[in-house]
């Protein structure tokens, strides 16, 4: 057994950024990841979108910490070594039904903070009708594009180059709090740690358990994305006025680097961890594209990939926002955990690291 200061679960986007976050301020660390490479989960399975924080509750974590985190990666970017498309995102409602909740959504914007925000003009409107199905829309600037391996694998070398051990292919199979710290066994062997900070993601709830907290349920939702090869418009996100079950920002566009233009995610709920594709993936989704985006060819899409949000239940009820427990939820001393960082995750992440460190530098 080896001992350590603090101890990160999982080789996701919020873990690493949380060693590297306070790898500026101490280095005895370690990360432990079950997975042969780092962000194999729902870090390295999503569209890539910078969010600006339109639709969050405000003063929530998902607002603040999107708002925050939004600004850190145009810093971290610039640091560690790669670009971020400043695409901008339009949010359209196809017809007259969608107006209210369109503005709804406008309002909320501007009351959290967003910057960048602008309804389109009539002449613009008529513009983006030549692609979309469009009664109207706002554009916001601040949301952008970002490819999540690279944040990821930037994110590793930085980690590695503070000489911060990052353990692949090691598996947490058990962890008790002894009131000095953490005993931790990993697939690898046993870890004492004053510090055990979870953020496995879809596995967190899991790990929690382990610790004899059982306060708090796994919802998973799956979330499959449709490539095309067809030439489609791709200056610009298009989303459509979000629904209302609080699953998922609806059917929306992203794009490469080279081009190419997805569709997606849809929302499944699941049961299990899996990420094998619905064989009627398309059939389903065909309806949801074409009722937002005019001239898909339906010949020309294909199956891509798909992910899993790491949604959470508290008391049966499904839980809004991110929960970042500590010594005040818990009362496990030195244990800090992340759990449902579905949406906006990837863009929280940097600032879910900034808080996450206050507790652990304290």
């Amino acid at each position: 057994m080896y001992d350590i200061k603090t101890a990160i679960v999982g080789g996701g986007v919020v873990g690493l950024a949380l060693a590297y976050h306070l790898s500026f301020a101490d280095s005895d660390i370690a990360v432990f990841e079950q997975n042969p490479y780092l962000g194999d989960h729902a870090s390295g399975r999503n569209s890539g979108v910078l969010h600006a924080g339109l639709y969050y509750e405000t003063s929530s974590l998902k607002h603040t910490t999107c708002l925050r985190g939004n600004l850190l990666w145009r810093e971290w970017g610039k640091n560690l070594g790669f670009d971020i498309f400043e695409c901008g995102k339009y949010l359209v409602a196809t017809d007259s039904s969608e107006l209210k909740p369109l503005n709804t959504l406008l309002d909320n914007a501007r009351k959290n903070g967003v910057q960048a925000l602008r309804s389109l003009s009539s002449d613009e409107v008529c513009e983006l009708r030549q692609v979309v199905n469009c009664e109207q829309a706002f554009f916001s600037g601040s949301s952008a594009i970002l490819d999540p391996s690279f944040a990821v694998k930037a994110l590793g070398r930085a980690i590695y180059n503070r000489d911060i051990p990052i353990m692949l292919n090691d598996e947490v199979l058990s962890v008790t709090y002894n009131g000095k710290g953490f005993v931790i066994e990993t697939t690898h062997g046993k870890v004492f740690s004053k510090n055990f900070v979870n953020a496995a993601g879809g596995f967190a709830v899991g790990i929690r358990k382990m610790l004899g907290l059982c306060d708090v349920e796994n919802y998973w939702v799956k979330g499959s994305y449709i490539k095309t090869v067809q030439k489609m418009f791709n200056k610009v996100l298009v989303y459509p006025v979000p629904p209302s079950d609080l699953k998922g920002l609806g059917i929306h566009s992203s794009f490469e680097s080279d081009g190419t233009v997805r569709f997606g995610p849809n929302t499944e709920e699941c049961l299990e961890y899996s990420y094998t594709l619905n064989p009627s993936l398309l059939d389903e989704m065909m309806d949801p594209i074409c009722s937002v985006f005019k001239g898909v060819d339906r010949n020309k899409l294909s199956a891509d990939y798909c992910g899993i949000r790491s949604k959470i239940k508290v008391n049966g009820k499904l839980y809004k926002d991110f929960w970042i427990g500590t010594l005040a939820v818990h009362n496990i001393p030195g244990y800090v955990e992340f759990l449902g960082i579905e949406s906006p995750g990837f863009t929280a992440a940097p600032a879910l690291a900034e808080v996450g460190a206050k507790f652990l530098l304290s």
